[in-house]
């Protein structure tokens, strides 16, 4: 595990208890992509064995989350990122450990964390969107998509430093 990874993996096990609740692991998380696992266990599954929806769901949603803090999270006190658009598709029954891999869905290179932090630090109020593949073992079982707005945190005047 690198340190950024145990870093956003700490910090959102902390802030956000449903990540700690469903047991979310942190695989790897770099400014490009964050590979995060839900433990297949009973107490997630539904009525046809696999894993609930909504588990699925939030463990999309929190590598989304890891994947923006890995690129922003020292701006959190200026913006705060909202989930404002989702699609999400089940492709196949998961069974076992599910894995969410996230990553920016413009910008494959790299370059769209850098440009919404310059947009930040420039007072503007960008939007990205983060795609995410959902996997048991070597066949993807779903696909969710996030678009993130970035709005001024309570008590900020929203501006960059």
């Amino acid at each position: 595990m690198t340190d950024l990874t145990a870093v956003v993996g700490t910090q959102m096990t902390t802030q956000v208890p449903m990540v700690a609740t469903l047991g979310i692991r942190f695989l790897s998380v770099t400014g490009h992509e964050a590979v995060l696992e839900l433990p297949d266990a009973d107490v997630w599954r539904n009525h046809v064995g696999g894993p609930h929806v909504g588990a699925m769901f939030t463990l999309a949603e929190t590598a989304t989350g890891a994947l923006l803090l890995a690129n922003m999270g020292d701006l959190l006190d200026v913006v705060t990122p909202l989930a404002k658009d989702v699609h999400m598709s089940l492709l196949a029954l998961a069974r076992g450990n599910v894995t969410a891999t996230a990553g920016f869905t413009e910008g494959g290179q790299g370059e769209t964390g850098p440009r919404i932090r310059q947009q930040i630090e420039a007072g503007e109020r960008p939007q990205c969107s983060i795609d995410v593949q959902l996997r048991d073992g070597q066949r993807q079982t779903g696909a969710v998509r996030i678009d993130w707005a970035f709005v001024p945190t309570p008590g900020s005047d929203g501006a960059g430093r």
